[in-house]
């Protein structure tokens, strides 16, 4: 899953879903709603590092990811 520019968020409803990019000191970096099924995360600009990428359901974390930011 590393990645140099962006990550690619697919999903099957959008309805009350957020996200949140999140750095290892606990930063959150970006936090949007999911308005698409299929939504881009631009990583390009941040520094190379590990970021969790947390997908929230009425603030009900559903999944969470790794992400290794090349």
């Amino acid at each position: 899953n590393p990645t140099t520019s962006y990550l690619t968020l697919t999903v099957e409803k959008t309805d009350n879903l957020n996200y949140q990019l999140i750095d290892l000191q606990g930063k959150v970096i970006e936090n949007k709603e999911v308005t698409a099924t299929t939504s881009t995360i631009k990583m390009e600009e941040l520094p190379k590092a590990i970021y969790f990428l947390n997908v929230t359901d009425n603030k009900r974390l559903i999944k969470a990811f790794k992400i290794i930011k090349n």
